[in-house]
């Protein structure tokens, strides 16, 4: 249960809703996708949120990033940044 509420186990969608992610331990290598933008990295867990009709809103895309990136405080508040040129704590 996540804040009183039963998740289906097993549900990949249901948990991301819930607001549980992953962080693997070796992240770089299981998580991320070093040579896209934070934009990207944000959204691909969830890109059912901005795809419509087999397009991406792209705008959503990005404001959800901006948003990643000034609620995590990470350096630099940049989503259009490729993952590889953040220092390791921001990755």
């Amino acid at each position: 249960t996540v804040a009183g509420k039963q998740l289906r186990p097993g549900s990949v969608r249901a948990a991301v809703a819930a607001g549980i992610g992953l962080a693997p331990e070796e992240r770089k290598a299981q998580a991320l996708l070093m040579t896209e933008s934070v934009t990207r990295n944000v959204s691909v867990s969830s890109l059912s949120r901005f795809a419509r009709i087999g397009w991406i809103d792209r705008g959503g895309e990005r404001k959800a990033a901006r948003s990643a990136t000034r609620e995590l405080q990470m350096r630099p508040d940049n989503p259009d940044a490729a993952v590889r040129t953040l220092s390791g704590g921001n990755q």
